[in-house]
């Protein structure tokens, strides 16, 4: 396995890749996020944010995030692994760096939504000991306690 690199994202580094993050969703049906999705200014996001590299410093992953009031909490917007790197532990990689951030910052919780087709994506977050807290209509409301 290459070397993986987890680097703290900024807005100049998305506005300049922004169709690289774009391109890493292709192969999710009925996505929406659009560069002002990606854009969108949200508190902390530069703070909690994350991206992936390998060592060819191609941007593989991100973690999008941003700060909530509910419970002192971090909520992760948008969290993808390029589809030709899956199943190689970089999700887990990724994950584990972003709590350990959420910790050394305090934050109680980690929240997130996630469709309740992408049954793949679920096993991932119960393996990762994220809890579902609330279901919704077409996606479940999953929540992982810090303290």
């Amino acid at each position: 396995m290459e070397k993986i690199f987890i680097k703290q994202l900024t807005k100049e580094i998305l506005e300049k890749n922004i169709n690289r993050f774009i391109d890493i969703l292709s192969d999710i049906p009925d996505e929406y996020w659009k560069s002002e999705h990606f854009l969108l200014e949200l508190p902390s996001k530069w703070s909690f944010s994350l991206y992936a590299t390998n060592n060819l410093e191609q941007i593989i992953g991100y973690i999008i995030a941003s700060y909530k009031d509910f419970y002192n909490s971090i909520h992760i917007n948008k969290f993808m692994i390029d589809k030709r790197f899956r199943g190689q532990n970089i999700g887990t990689l990724m994950l584990e760096h972003f709590e350990n951030k959420c910790k050394t910052e305090k934050k109680n919780l980690i929240t997130l939504k996630v469709k309740k087709s992408n049954y793949s994506a679920i096993c991932f977050y119960l393996k990762h000991n994220f809890k579902i807290h609330s279901e919704h209509s077409d996606y479940l409301l999953m929540k992982k306690d810090l303290g």
